[in-house]
């Protein structure tokens, strides 16, 4: 499980510390000069830090910054690196820097009230900034105006949107997200807490654009809705508002679309609007699209294939219903109309050639509302709890097309799938735990019937959708839930580690949570379609790991502050940068600085381990020998050191409004009613402004103590060591002279060092020359024409011996002939060898008898003298009667077979010893 949790290297960088222009960003210096928040308002989630790259936006009060983090981090060290040179030539430092940098550029905007959220585009370009009732659209500046020597405050092109929509009507925005599918990513969705939704198509050259949203969606008349043809859209600013019981339940707390529009998510959740209520109802609007928009390249061809696939599988069922075959009918008629559209290519100022669809006026532009989702599987002691939902996180699930392609080539590549084939539901409570749900229904567009059905007829209830519970993580520590309020409001933010993966920021610190680790096992048993065994499998799935989640940054207790909880967090990966986690405490920034991932071994990567072998340095010698230890935040002071005086400022106030004490101010103080109230309101603030200095003064004293602890164990552990090496060398002092000084057998721990050293140095050079063989085998992929001869060789000497006694046909005439062969010449050469022997022994029988001839017999005839005398000393041949063999020949000719038959028998022999060392007999 800890695979999947990201390692934290370090905490809050030293270009965000005070006093460098980083912690300058973040500070709020200036007086609380907006006006202050309505009793009644409803508390609303704070997204006051937003990125574009590493260019970061912060929001402080009515104030907007603007910097990058990578000049921050290059100012920092430029500037340390020009202290260091200073130290090096012995000169002071102090009141020494490379200019006046401020480290950030404010942008003026005609916002009143404060900042609660900075939404910025998918294309970068526009950013939403919203307050408690008010929307706003502000072009974003260029980045080069950061790295110019102005230091003025930046007017940006602010758009107010929707003056008569919006900010009249007092009703609370609760979030904006830009359309994956806008065209140009300039299209703007609003909801407000009264589960009203806008959709906004902008055109920076259209300041028409601004004031009226292109469609309204009134959710409580939609949610009773019967027919396509009823208004419902919301009521006109300044109408009375009727009751409905709807206004409690459907209080909205966070939306989201339920996907980005990648290639690889299924088609329809780009274009789903998914809204939690506060009391837990979560509902979703699908296909909520604006009039142009621009798909990607897979959403058309991906929802065509399944409208068709779903329209023909429920046609001719019986079982299926009227209202779902209806469903179906309508998906297909949308998208035939989609099919049936040329699309406008447009060209956009990069260059970049873009289509754009127009939206299918049927069946309708407004949607059927689907919920509220039922949730399967929640526990009964947890439904009884009383949680407040926050926020909402959609993991899409994969298209059919990217599932098909997953089977055949996502194995081959080693690949481990990130999402599932149905979609993953967070919900985030108040009380910091997230409910894990499973869309195993899937999502898809639904409308209202055209026309309103008769009430003699029998309208056929379909099921509700629903939700499948799979797991509740808890993100906040037990000891805390009880101080938990409605006004602490805990937020997601997606993380650029994984898509199943994010962030959770909540008045105690931010978590970490990912779903990998359950996500392979559960994606494998949904591809399964064999049901044998399926509740043993589902069995082991429920007994898995759960998703994995650990802290990584822990807000001090002293820091909580219901009123004024943190915003959510921002993850930044850069390569300068590395990968940052960002988030602000009152007044100050908050970081953690992940470990760069190691990245998965490559399918090309040598097979053999020594071919990868790197020696170790000395620096890592020491890393593998003495681990790092883990990291901790770095202290930083109070605030309360740096705050000002309260008092001046209480007795400016109060003498100029009093008369009395201007007059006391200028003399001798009196006793009055004026003056006893003032130094009961400056009792009052010079308690409480000395209180905070006290808690700030201890918490310095404690860390003071441990470091000072920390100190003495240090030392506690060295000395230990040194004793150890003392023990050592006086091990080795055994029976030498007492008197030899100390400084020699220092020397002999050198010598021993030393020799240790090249020892290791040896073995380098002894594993880098195997590398070197084994590398020249194992690493070339063509042979060398020695080596081929070689395996030529061994070949046909295989096919010589190594004779199957079964055999093909095409075997049996590819083969030489086994006369030749030299394994079935050693029989015949045995047998040639005996019947040499025996001859042999005839002719030297026939030789002894030659001195003594045996008379003549009526069965053996005499030769006649002439003959007897032409063949004088040859003996008869055996085979043939009558012709003599001279004696020199005779002889010469058994010497030759003799010859051969010890060459044959040598060859044979050394065939087999070769043979048998090879190990192939």
């Amino acid at each position: 499980m800890e695979d999947h949790i990201p390692k934290v290297a370090s905490y809050t960088p030293p270009w965000l510390l005070r006093p460098s222009p980083g912690f300058d960003l973040f500070s709020n210096n200036l007086p609380n000069t907006f006006s202050s928040p309505d009793e009644t308002a409803i508390p609303s989630p704070r997204r006051t830090i937003a990125n574009r790259g590493t260019e970061v936006f912060v929001a402080l009060g009515k104030e907007l910054r603007w910097t990058d983090l990578r000049n921050l981090q290059d100012d920092w060290d430029e500037e340390e690196n020009y202290r260091a040179h200073r130290r090096s030539r012995g000169r002071s430092t102090r009141s020494q820097s490379i200019g006046n940098r401020t480290g950030y550029r404010v942008l003026r905007t005609p916002v009143k009230d404060e900042i609660r959220q900075l939404i910025i585009s998918h294309n970068d370009s526009l950013m939403a900034i919203l307050t408690a009732t008010a929307v706003y659209v502000a072009v974003l500046p260029n980045a080069s105006l950061l790295r110019s020597q102005e230091t003025a405050p930046i007017k940006l092109r602010v758009y107010s949107i929707g003056p008569n929509a919006t900010t009249s009507s007092q009703s609370q925005v609760m979030s904006a997200i830009w359309h994956p599918f806008g065209l140009f990513g300039n299209c703007l969705v609003t909801v407000t807490v009264d589960a009203v939704v806008r959709l906004w198509e902008l055109q920076p050259e259209n300041r028409g654009s601004f004031s009226s949203p292109a469609l309204t969606i009134d959710l409580k008349k939609l949610v009773d809705g019967t027919s396509a043809a009823e208004d419902f859209s919301a009521a006109m600013v300044g109408k009375d508002q009727t009751f409905s019981p709807d206004s409690f339940e459907m209080e909205v707390a966070a939306a989201c679309f339920g996907g980005t529009g990648g290639p690889e998510e299924n088609g329809w959740a780009a274009m789903t609007l998914w809204i939690a209520m506060r009391e837990g109802d979560v509902y979703a609007l699908c296909p909520l699209l604006p009039s142009k928009w621009q798909p990607s390249l897979t959403t058309i061809p991906s929802l065509s294939i399944s409208s068709v696939a779903n329209l023909v599988a429920v046609q001719d069922d019986p079982s299926i219903t009227e209202d779902v075959k209806r469903c179906y009918t309508y998906q297909m008629e949308w998208m035939r109309d989609i099919d049936e559209q040329d699309p406008t290519v447009i060209e956009t100022t990069s260059g970049e050639a873009i289509e754009s669809h127009n939206r299918p006026a049927k069946p309708s532009p407004i949607p059927q509302l689907q919920g509220p989702f039922e949730f399967y599987g929640e526990s009964e002691e947890l439904r009884g709890d009383v949680e407040l939902i926050t926020d909402i996180h959609i993991c899409p699930g994969k298209a059919q097309s990217a599932d098909e392609e997953a089977d055949e080539d996502g194995m081959e590549a080693g690949q481990s799938p990130e999402s599932l084939s149905v979609g993953i539901v967070f919900l985030l409570t108040n009380t910091g735990r997230v409910r894990v749900c499973l869309d195993t229904q899937g999502v898809s567009a639904r409308w209202l019937p055209a026309k309103k059905t008769k009430k003699t007829q029998p309208v056929e209830e379909s099921e509700p959708p629903s939700l499948l519970v799979y797991e509740y993580i808890n993100t906040m520590e037990d000891s805390a839930l009880p101080s938990v309020s409605d006004l602490i409001w805990p937020l997601f933010t997606p993380s650029p580690f994984s898509r199943s993966s994010f962030f959770i920021t909540h008045p105690f610190g931010v978590t970490y949570m990912s779903a990998d680790p359950w996500l392979p096992t559960l994606e494998r048993e949904l591809g399964t379609a064999d049901d044998a065994g399926q509740d043993f499998r589902l069995d082991i799935i429920m007994n898995s790991p759960p998703s994995s989640c650990t802290r990584i940054l822990a807000f001090p207790q002293e820091t909580v502050d219901e009123e004024d909880p943190p915003p959510a967090s921002l993850a930044i990966v850069d390569p300068a940068l590395g990968s940052i986690l960002l988030t602000t405490l009152p007044s100050e920034p908050t970081a953690a600085i992940f470990a760069p991932q190691s990245p998965p071994p490559s399918p090309s990567s040598p097979r053999s381990p020594s071919l990868s072998y790197k020696s170790p340095t000395p620096a890592t010698r020491l890393q593998s020998s003495t681990p790092a230890p883990p990291a901790r935040p770095i202290y930083t002071p109070s605030r309360a050191f740096y705050a000002g005086n309260p008092l001046p400022s209480l007795f400016a106030s109060h003498i100029s409004q009093n008369r009395n004490l201007q007059a006391a101010a200028r003399g001798n103080i009196r006793l009055s009613p004026a003056t006893l109230e003032l130094m009961t309101e400056s009792h009052r603030v010079l308690s409480t402004h000395t209180h905070v200095v006290g808690v700030g003064a201890a918490e310095l004293f404690r860390r003071c103590g441990r470091l000072a602890g920390e100190f003495e164990l240090q030392i506690v552990k060295v000395r230990d060591i040194a004793d150890r090496i003392d023990g050592v060398i006086l091990a080795s002092d055994e029976g030498m002279e007492v008197g030899r000084e100390r400084g020699s057998a220092r020397d002999r721990v050198a010598e021993r060092l030393q020799t240790a050293v090249e020892r290791q140095d040896l073995l380098e050079r002894r594993v880098k020359e195997l590398r070197r063989k084994v590398g020249r085998v194992v690493g070339t992929k063509e042979m060398g024409e020695n080596e081929k001869k070689w395996v030529e060789e061994i070949g046909k000497m295989a096919s010589q011996v190594m004779v199957a006694p079964e055999k093909s046909t095409e075997e049996k005439v590819k083969m030489p002939r086994m006369q030749e062969q030299i394994w079935f010449r050693f029989p015949e050469a045995g047998s040639l060898y005996t019947e040499l022997i025996r001859l042999a022994r005839e002719i030297t029988t026939a030789e002894t008898s030659k001195d003594s001839p045996a008379p003549a017999t009526p069965e053996t005839p005499q030769t006649p003298p002439s003959r007897r005398g032409s063949a004088a000393g040859v003996p008869q041949s055996a085979g043939k009667p009558g012709i003599r063999i001279p004696l020199d020949i005779r002889k010469a000719k058994i010497e030759q077979v003799m010859a051969m038959l010890e060459r044959e028998t040598a060859l044979v022999e050394a065939t087999k010893a070769r043979l048998e060392r090879l190990a192939i007999v």
